[in-house]
């Protein structure tokens, strides 16, 4: 009975995990390349570089994006490794404030969180070496699940 009650517990906990999935593109995609697969659906209006994200420091660029009126931003980051990684992530997340958060899934090898801030939707994610946060006003979740599919093709 003990068993079955913590298998049945264990089961419940990694279906949820998967609801919150972490993909990125493989190791040896660019910072760039992996902003310019994203504009399949969505119209790639710039790409710029940035070196700190809400006063993070980070070596990173944006991708600027549209679709039907709506304006998004994806940030990226690629760490030397996935520690550095993870610290950028913790860091972001730490600067978005834990009160705000909508969702988190922390892991030792990923992490996710989501939250509303500032007027914006934002969804931070790290695994591997990479780091990204996707941002906009309204539609988020949809622009990320459109990454996260996109990432999942190159795997």
């Amino acid at each position: 009975m003990k068993k079955s009650l913590i298998f049945l517990t264990l089961m419940i906990f990694l279906s949820s995990c998967s609801m919150l999935r972490v993909s990125v593109p493989p190791e040896s995609m660019s910072k760039e390349s992996a902003i310019k697969v994203v504009a399949n659906d969505y119209e790639l209006v710039d790409i710029f570089k940035e070196s700190d994200y809400l006063e993070v420091p980070f070596d990173g660029i944006v991708g600027v994006f549209r679709k039907e009126g709506d304006t998004f931003f994806l940030h990226v980051y690629k760490g030397e490794d996935s520690k550095s990684a993870r610290n950028v992530w913790k860091e972001v997340a730490d600067k978005l404030g834990m009160f705000w958060w909508r969702t988190i899934l922390e892991l030792p090898w990923s992490g996710r969180v989501s939250t509303k801030k500032g007027g914006k939707e934002i969804v931070c994610w790290w695994r591997n070496r990479w780091v990204f946060i996707a941002e906009g006003v309204e539609g988020t979740d949809e622009f990320v699940d459109h990454i996260m599919n996109t990432y999942n093709f190159y795997r």
